[in-house]
């Protein structure tokens, strides 16, 4: 339920969570994405992102992802491990595509693709409605389907810390771990 409500409300500490990849050196890095959704029957999760981006590479070349929410207020840390499925210029970007604000459009009208370094930083973009409709071509869609969910909650009473796993097939297995 909290990262359901993570993808429906931009206000939940759950809306941004970090993801982790592997680079193209073996190393992993880190960063913030905005959940846009969940299929919770699936055990599906998807974000957005730029199809010029290392993200993007790196998740193409190393499907496997690990995401990490966290909520102060209810000391409550959710881990995700997963398989990324990559979508670019199909039937699925078409449709969230058509499903999101211009604000989140214009994301991907940068002239230049994310990370790459410059002298100063660029002003913010203000695309033409033709420089809108061709940063189409930019935006891709990651659906990540979940094979693991580590659960912790943080208590002066007691930490609890439990594991729900997928991989072995349908099946759930879950056992309480210590935290």
């Amino acid at each position: 339920e909290l990262i359901e409500n993570g993808a429906l409300n931009r206000n939940s500490p759950f809306h941004c969570p970090a993801i982790s990849t592997i680079n193209a050196s073996g190393h992993p890095t880190s960063r913030t994405v905005v959940l846009r959704g969940l299929e919770q029957d699936d055990r599906t999760i998807r974000f957005h992102t730029d199809c010029r981006s290392s993200k993007f590479n790196e998740l193409n070349n190393n499907p496997h992802i690990a995401f990490l929410f966290y909520d102060v207020g209810k000391k409550v840390q959710i881990r995700l491990e997963g398989k990324v499925t990559i979508h670019l210029n199909d039937i699925t970007t078409s449709n969230f595509w058509a499903q999101s604000q211009r604000n989140s459009k214009i994301c991907y009208a940068a002239s230049r693709a994310p990370g790459t370094y410059v002298n100063k930083p660029p002003s913010a973009p203000f695309p033409t409605q033709e420089q809108l409709t061709k940063s189409y071509n930019n935006f891709c869609v990651i659906l990540t389907k979940i094979s693991k969910l580590e659960w912790l909650h943080l208590n002066s009473n007691g930490h609890k810390r439990a594991v729900f796993d997928w991989s072995s097939g349908v099946n759930c297995e879950s056992s309480w771990v210590t935290p």
